[in-house]
């Protein structure tokens, strides 16, 4: 038994490492790199419509697409950029580009369909008549009356737990919104969410209706709560936005911060 969660532990400590180094990607200098090597073929918008992409067979990828962009996650992005894709346009960069440079292009690459579902929902107030009511900057949850960050990947990036309170006091500082009373979520504060998402037929990539009801770059992924998992003081539950599955992890790994206020 022993040996088995042993075995368990290594592998979802291989798999947050992974994640973590996603998050080291830089956008900024991923666009230079983005310029020079993929918008002949992507555009300069991501949208598939480079100057090469006439004669390329299947077409290049829309990163603009959130329907498929909110399926790959940085790490499917970045085997694709090490590795290519056989039988396409698609090049491996692995001996052309650094780790790095492959990491920053993901985080460059990611900000099309991050800026796309912005736009689609534009900045006007919006409001869903049987839950949420929408303004520029933040959702209120008519039900459980808890006031959510519109934008769900607002430090845009993944974090530690104890750097995600770091965070939320930081907005506080800010007075975000016109607020200085953000914290934390409980796993139960973020179960109401998941639970609204099983409730409208959802079987699975929930940040996508998150997304398309007037949240903004809703991830799918792991976000973290301000409980402690049972039993061990070093891992925080956790809820995964993809499908609503909910877990400890270990305090020291990565995930997003999705600030909350108020409530009952």
């Amino acid at each position: 038994m022993l040996k088995k969660l042993n075995i368990m532990v290594l592998a979802l400590a291989i798999v947050f490492a992974i994640s973590a180094c996603s998050a080291k990607g830089d956008a900024a200098k991923g666009k230079v790199i983005y310029v020079e090597n993929c918008e002949i073929c992507h555009g300069n918008a991501g949208k598939g419509d480079g100057a090469a992409s006439a004669v390329l067979n299947p077409k290049p990828t829309d990163f603009t697409n959130t329907a498929l962009m909110s399926k790959r996650t940085a790490n499917d992005l970045f085997k694709v950029v090490t590795k290519g894709v056989p039988n396409t346009g698609m090049a491996p960069y692995e001996k052309m580009l650094s780790e790095k440079e492959r990491w920053d292009v993901v985080a460059y690459i990611r900000t099309f369909a991050q800026k796309a579902r912005s736009s689609a929902k534009g900045d006007a107030a919006k409001e869903d008549d049987e839950r949420f009511i929408f303004s520029d900057l933040t959702v209120k949850d008519k039900e459980t009356r808890l006031i959510w960050t519109r934008d769900a990947n607002i430090a845009d990036k993944e974090m530690t737990w104890k750097d995600a309170f770091k965070f939320v006091k930081k907005l506080n500082k800010q007075k975000y919104a016109g607020y200085s009373d953000w914290r934390l979520p409980t796993i139960e504060e973020l179960k109401t969410l998941t639970h609204y998402a099983k409730g409208q037929g959802n079987k699975g990539y929930y940040n996508d209706l998150f997304n398309k009801i007037g949240f903004r770059n809703v991830e799918a992924y792991s976000y973290w709560s301000s409980s402690a998992y049972d039993g061990s003081t070093a891992y925080a539950w956790i809820v995964f936005m993809v499908a609503g599955h909910v877990d400890g992890l270990n305090k020291t790994f990565t995930s997003y911060v999705w600030p909350v206020r108020g409530g009952k």
